[in-house]
């Protein structure tokens, strides 16, 4: 990736969905996420949301004894 995209949003999101797709490289979620946390620090939308999905997803996967109560 050159520095001018290393600055793109749009760059950095279709990153992180060639990692959350597997395509043409590993499928790998951290990556993926870490990807999508820079496209939405840079304001692209679409990865704010894939984001969201994403960790709702995973903390709706935890036991419920995992999740810290706030109370």
């Amino acid at each position: 990736m050159t520095s001018t995209q290393a600055n793109d949003p749009e760059s950095l999101y279709r990153m992180g969905l060639l990692y959350l797709e597997g395509t043409g490289v590993p499928r790998d979620l951290t990556q993926a996420i870490i990807w999508l946390k820079l496209a939405a620090k840079n304001g692209h939308l679409a990865a704010e949301i894939r984001l969201a999905e994403i960790l709702s997803k995973e903390q709706n996967r935890r036991p419920a004894g995992d999740c810290v109560n706030g109370s």
